[in-house]
């Protein structure tokens, strides 16, 4: 999962996500059949949960392929309970090759005519399949993702992560697919059309954010959609260390900018511009609440603190009570105001110097 446009800003293009309720979806669900692809790579303590999660669609795959990157921590062993059951078909690599490389294996033999790939952290949704399939309301429409939430919520991190999710993805992602300029499908779960991966190469592997490449590389010539409908859970790091190491990777989108700007449909270029807009307005905002306080103007710093507070806080309270995490979602929410200026530093060193490996 990438970020959608860096981090709220109260008075920026986000707060017309408000008046948007509802995305695009087929009336009706395709009848056509769907594999699901897991990459793994060192999930012994997550991947069991995965697949059982997997099994209990209420829409259910043709086939799920499992494809173990040279694990090295005892998720063969969990593996190998699967196949003798015969419930999975299994790819095992003694050396790993990368996340891209272990799904453009696995992409090669797949015959159904979508396909759903999953990280082997993230536990989808018993209808997350059939949700995702509603998104698929034109043939012009090549990839769907849904709505993402922590898997755990224990540590500060992991709290202040969900309020960020709720608020992000209902303020931005709906936007967005209104339209038709969607930041990114994220990567820890999204359905794709087969023949669209397979004619494109599936998977970059020349890239530190593949989800959000292969987005943009779908929105040169068609469409992609989001359903919040299609709910899954991932897990997101428990320290700031590990929080800061995932960002700097998150955010290392610039590359991207110069290798697909110039191809992408005008509604996407349009969100690119609106995420560094955001981001800059960040630090416009940022400056004036420094300058108000230093030149005691209290009023006027309240009340700019009080919109911010305000629209955060309505947000992700109503997105918190669709999923019944009200007090852990507001208890994020009083982290997420200091962890994102986290965010903003890490955002902008990012952009002048980007990740390069994993």
């Amino acid at each position: 999962m990438l970020y959608e446009p860096a981090f709220p800003f109260p008075f920026g293009l986000a707060i017309f996500g408000i008046c948007i309720r509802s995305v695009k979806l087929a009336s009706g669900v395709p009848g056509s059949e769907y594999t699901v692809i897991v990459p793994v790579f060192n999930k012994r303590d997550s991947i069991e949960g995965v697949l059982w999660a997997i099994r209990r669609q209420t829409r259910k795959p043709a086939e799920i392929i499992v494809v173990n990157d040279g694990s090295t921590d005892g998720s063969s062993e969990v593996l190998e309970r699967f196949v003798e059951r015969k419930e999975i078909r299994y790819i095992h690599f003694l050396n790993n090759h990368g996340k891209s490389y272990a799904i453009n294996c696995a992409l090669s033999s797949v015959k159904t005519p979508y396909v759903l790939i999953v990280d082997g952290d993230t536990y989808i949704s018993a209808g997350f399949a059939h949700n995702a399939m509603r998104g698929f309301y034109s043939k012009d429409v090549v990839g769907v993702c849904g709505k993402v939430l922590p898997s755990r919520t224990f540590s500060s991190v992991q709290k202040s992560r969900l309020a960020e999710y709720l608020y992000g993805q209902r303020m931005y992602k709906p936007l967005q697919a209104r339209y038709k300029g969607l930041w990114v499908l994220a990567g820890c779960a999204t359905m794709w059309r087969t023949w669209w991966l397979l004619k494109n190469g599936g998977f970059p592997s020349d890239s530190v954010v593949e989800d959000l490449e292969l987005t943009w590389k779908a929105q040169k010539d068609y469409l992609v959609n989001y359903n919040p409908d299609a709910i899954c859970y991932t897990e997101d790091p428990e320290t700031l260390k590990s929080y800061v190491k995932q960002l700097k990777r998150w955010f290392s989108w610039r590359p991207s900018v110069r290798k697909h700007f110039k191809e992408v449909r005008k509604e996407l270029k349009f969100t690119i511009l609106w995420a560094i807009g955001e981001s800059l307005g960040f630090l416009a905002y940022l400056g004036i609440m420094i300058y108000l306080l230093v030149t005691l103007q209290w009023t006027l710093a309240c009340l700019m603190l009080g919109i911010d507070t305000l629209i955060l806080s309505i947000v992700t309270y109503l997105e918190a009570r669709k999923i019944f995490m009200v007090k852990q979602a507001m208890s994020g929410l009083i982290r997420f105001f200091f962890i994102r200026y986290v965010n903003a530093f890490l955002f902008f060193k990012a952009l002048l110097s980007p990740s390069k490996k994993w």
